[in-house]
């Protein structure tokens, strides 16, 4: 086996071109689940695996039976692909789930849906099965997922059928709140490295590798996609969206209040000179405009904040069908149940709390310390900054000033924005913020 590979030199492999998180071709690049694996691969066999680009799942098993590519990493056992495929042992498992539109009932079982029409990836190996076990099911066939779901969308077909790692990728990327997953199968979803069988010593190698892989390596890289496997529930989104007006509301408050306060100040100014007027007007008018843009992108920095604790309450909720279907409900279940939901709703409260204490207005100058200051702010920004994977770093020594902490927290915002703006539409690589505080003076820079 080992002179087989060094003859070699390389394995190709063809890959489904739009199948993520598994895998997928986007400019040249082999990405997803499947391309960690591959990589793992290429380091425990020292072997350099090269891909074979195709515009279809359809095209990839075509090339992979004219031999014009020797594996395929992310296959399943289609019946179908016997012939001129050998496959390893599955290393990846999932389960099957269905996708409908929202007022869906919950589904339990395929028997459910056995005189419903619905669809399904082309090629893929689960149509073979359903079609001889439930002949009834009628099913349309998508070039893609995202046009599987979109047929469910537009009301095309009841459902879409696919592993829950792929469904809820899609859903969440492009049907938030207009599909959800309806009902998940007991049948698992099993896959493999298929390749070419006419060389068997290389069916060998890849069972052998795929075995290799301990606990720790799958952990690796499950953690790594595991955020995308979330249930969508429209709930939530409108939940969201409701409370992005409440706080639309309150910042039209203070505006409002701050408005009347200046004007009724203006009033006990008659004496000032007129052009001395005009200019003091000039400047609050550019502050105006500042602490509006300010506040708009706070409400988009609360948004993103309460977005992932709202989709955690989300799952919970409905997850919660599923595990007393399956009996786990229990004093215990539910005293954990509580006190994960308690400390999700906790966060989100103390959210609020930051937001309100960012834009409290300060009547007189107060010590405050610089660092602290500049810590309260990244964390309003925490997560638009996480979202665009955008790292910040605050060194050097601290320093007390006095001074109206509110309008120095704004000055930094401004700066951070400006900041973040720049590194993503000029999509820097590994971008990132240094702040160094140090005698008595502030530098921010980016790269």
């Amino acid at each position: 086996e080992t002179r087989y590979l060094k003859e070699k030199k390389e394995i190709t492999m063809c890959v489904d071109p739009n199948w993520m998180p598994y895998e997928m071709i986007e400019d040249g690049k082999y990405i997803g689940i499947g391309s960690d694996y591959v990589n793992l691969f290429s380091k425990k066999l020292n072997v350099h695996f090269r891909l074979i680009e195709t515009k279809t799942w359809e095209e990839s098993k075509e090339f992979a039976k004219k031999r014009m590519c020797d594996i395929l990493p992310v296959s399943g056992y289609g019946s179908g692909r016997a012939g001129y495929l050998d496959i390893t042992t599955p290393y990846l498992r999932d389960s099957y789930v269905i996708a409908t539109k929202l007022n869906t009932s919950f589904i339990s079982s395929l028997d459910s849906i056995k005189d419903k029409t619905i669809s399904m990836r082309r090629g893929h190996s689960m149509i073979s099965v359903l079609t001889k076990e439930y002949p009834s099911i009628k099913i349309v066939e998508a070039d893609n997922i995202d046009e599987g779901l979109k047929k469910v969308a537009d009301g095309e077909v009841f459902g879409f059928i696919d592993a829950v790692t792929v469904v809820n990728y899609h859903i969440q990327d492009l049907y938030w709140g207009e599909l959800k997953v309806a009902g998940r199968f007991s049948r698992k979803y099993e896959l493999g490295v298929a390749t070419r069988n006419d060389e068997p010593l290389l069916s060998s190698i890849m069972q052998k590798v795929t075995e290799s892989i301990n606990k720790n390596e799958h952990k690796i890289i499950n953690n790594k996609w595991s955020t995308f496997d979330k249930n969508i529930d429209n709930t939530d989104y409108e939940m969201l969206r409701n409370i992005l007006f409440v706080l639309l509301s309150i910042l039209l408050f203070y505006l409002y209040r701050e408005y009347m306060l200046k004007k009724s100040n203006k009033l006990l100014k008659k004496k000032i000179d007129e052009a001395l007027e005009e200019n003091i007007k000039y400047m609050q008018t550019l502050q105006e405009q500042s602490k509006m843009v300010a506040m708009g992108e706070m409400v988009g920095a609360i948004a993103h904040q309460w977005r992932q604790p709202l989709n955690e309450l989300s799952i919970r909720i409905q997850n919660l069908k599923y595990n007393y279907a399956d009996e786990k409900v229990d004093e215990k279940f539910i005293e954990d149940f509580i006190d994960k939901n308690k400390t999700t709703i906790s966060f989100m409260s103390n959210t609020i709390d930051d937001f309100r204490n960012f834009f409290h207005i300060e009547k007189q100058k107060k010590p405050f310390s610089i660092k602290v200051a500049i810590d309260e702010t990244i964390s309003v920004l925490s997560a638009l900054f996480k979202n665009n994977g955008i790292v910040i770093v605050v060194s050097g020594k601290d320093f007390e000033i006095i001074g109206f902490k509110n309008e120095f927290q704004q000055v930094i915002l401004n700066l951070l924005n400006n900041s973040m703006d720049a590194l993503i539409e000029n999509s820097i690589e590994n971008p990132k913020i240094k702040i160094h505080i140090h005698d008595y003076v502030i530098s921010i820079e980016d790269n």
